[in-house]
């Protein structure tokens, strides 16, 4: 065997190199495939959890915009049977020969298939429940039903002792961290009366017997006063900013309306009976803010200081002391009008060609529309109101120019507050943002008419203030999906802390997911 050249070992060294160097560049390119192929699973897990993430954002946002769009688009008033029997038409909505009952293919619990149950029981046939068990059987369908069921409320009483201890002659104990200092009452036991009074309307005597019976405790009127107000002052900053992004809003828009309430013993006012609350809300487009605020005996003037400032448009019905505040334009509400009109056709016998009749069906006409076009987009709602309402406010105000000298009460009331306002009435063409209507504030103005009843054991101006600022909150929170009694006691806790207050909004998004009603959680 001939000795290899020293060339040749030379070429064998390089050839060797050559090959361990492929040899490592493909264990490099397998290396790289691999992790390319880990991150693009880890991509794709991640992008599946970012869609279901939006998704289920996308669900809440849903079902929370569909509470507000109910409220603020929901069916107008009735006014088909009064034009049915003045037109003596057979609405097809409204046949006697349409089945009553649900919809063929819908189900009594539509609904409820949004929410995530707590729990969940699956019932299956005890004779085949070896071959189920065995893999033998294949589901081909389900029915499903819901159950609601109540577990009792619970209070607990806990004591918490704080030994003293003397060490070195002097006196150790430790030191109280409470929300409410030394006061028997906690943030849980506090937002759980909230919202049974406000948001339950339960009242506090009635709650008074229940701790009574069931756990011996004792708590007098002017104890639950006291409890209220301590609340109330540590949730001021929260009312605050709420009324700050309630007058300082996007779509400088507001709904108001006023409504009055008892106060035994006012000081400023003692010969007064009725005092007056100032009820608000924004629009579908902002923030949901329910404002309430105790104004006295007076309505709305220039000298009131949570609008004196305010620049924009006030929707509401036909009160005038909206007039005088500075830098504001009034859209009057078209329900109000509409109303009037009907209410004219209802005293009298209807025939075809009364001139109430048609001014009635040219105003619904714009809830036609309103309604037809609410899902648009902005600059859509104002182009198709410049086209079609423009055209039927203008067969309107002919009507009523036609009809002025009226013998008719009713009917010249309704045309009296059609021509007067007429201007306030045709606003919201400027505007697509602009309802025509002022229901929203009405229903916000429903829910205190509700506890008003409670709230007639108001003894004081100070008492009126504490559950205006109290309703604010209890509302609002409600209002944007929250679970009121968890969301005030998570706020009385954050705020001792010293958490900054703008996270703690109901509408903040840094709030945890825990506070949503149940309806709007995650599905685990």
């Amino acid at each position: 065997m001939s000795k290899k050249s020293a060339r040749e070992i030379e070429l064998e060294k390089q050839l060797q190199f050559a090959l361990k160097m492929v040899a490592d560049r493909d264990k490099k390119i397998i290396d790289q495939q691999k992790e390319i192929e880990s991150l693009k699973k880890t991509i794709a897990k991640q992008n599946k959890e970012l869609e279901e993430k939006a998704l289920e954002i996308k669900r809440k946002n849903d079902i929370i915009l569909l509470n507000n769009y109910n409220q603020y688009f929901s069916k107008s008033e009735r006014t088909k049977d009064v034009l049915k029997k003045a037109r003596s038409v057979k609405l097809i909505e409204e046949s006697s020969k349409k089945k009553r009952g649900r919809k063929v293919g819908k189900t009594n619990h539509e609904e409820l298939d949004y929410l995530s149950p707590d729990k969940v029981i699956t019932l299956t046939p005890e004779e085949i429940q070896k071959e189920i068990d065995n893999g033998e059987c294949v589901i081909i369908g389900k029915d499903s039903t819901y159950k609601i069921v109540k577990n009792p409320a619970s209070y607990q009483l806990i004591r918490i002792d704080r030994p003293k201890y003397l060490y070195n002659n002097k006196i150790y104990q430790s030191l109280s961290n409470e929300v409410f200092g030394k006061s028997i009452i906690t943030p849980s036991f506090v937002s759980n009366a909230i919202y049974l009074k406000h948001c339950l309307c339960m009242p506090i005597n009635k709650l008074s017997k229940f701790i009574r019976n069931e756990y011996g405790i004792i708590i007098s009127n002017q104890s639950w006063y006291d409890y209220f107000k301590k609340a109330s002052d540590l949730l001021e900053p929260i009312n605050k900013e709420i009324e700050y992004e309630f007058i300082n809003n996007s779509t400088k828009i507001i709904h108001l309306d006023e409504t009055t309430a008892t106060i035994s013993r006012s000081k400023a006012f003692p010969d007064r009976s009725n005092y007056y609350f100032l009820c608000g809300c924004t629009t579908y487009y902002d923030h949901n803010i329910k404002l309430y605020r105790y104004l006295g005996p007076r309505l709305i003037s220039e000298d009131i200081d949570l609008l004196s400032n305010y620049k924009g448009v006030v929707v509401s019905d036909g009160f005038k002391g909206y007039n005088k505040l500075p830098n504001i334009k009034i859209q009057r509400c078209w329900v109000h009008a509409r109303r009037y009109v009907s209410d004219s056709i209802k005293i009298r016998d209807v025939k075809n060609d009364l001139p109430q009749v048609e001014l009635l069906e040219e105003i619904n006409k714009l809830f036609e529309i309103e309604e037809r076009i609410a899902d648009l987009e902005l600059s859509e709602i104002k182009d198709a109101r410049k086209k079609e309402s423009t055209l039927i406010l203008k067969n309107i105000k002919s009507i009523c120019n036609k009809n002025k000298k009226t013998k008719i009460d009713k009917f010249k009331e309704a045309i009296n507050y059609i021509l007067s306002y007429w201007d306030e009435l045709c606003l919201f063409l400027s505007d697509p943002c602009i309802p025509i209507h002022n229901n929203q504030a009405e229903r916000t103005v429903g829910y205190f008419v509700q506890a008003r009843k409670n709230f007639q054991t108001m003894t004081s101006d100070e008492s009126a203030k504490v559950n205006a600022r109290l309703f604010t909150i209890a509302m609002t929170a409600q209002a944007n999906g929250l679970d009121v009694e968890k969301y005030i006691n998570y706020v009385l806790e954050e705020l001792h802390k010293g958490v900054d207050v703008k996270g703690l909004l109901p509408w903040s998004e840094s709030l945890p997911e825990s506070l949503l009603i149940d309806g709007l959680k995650s599905k685990k």
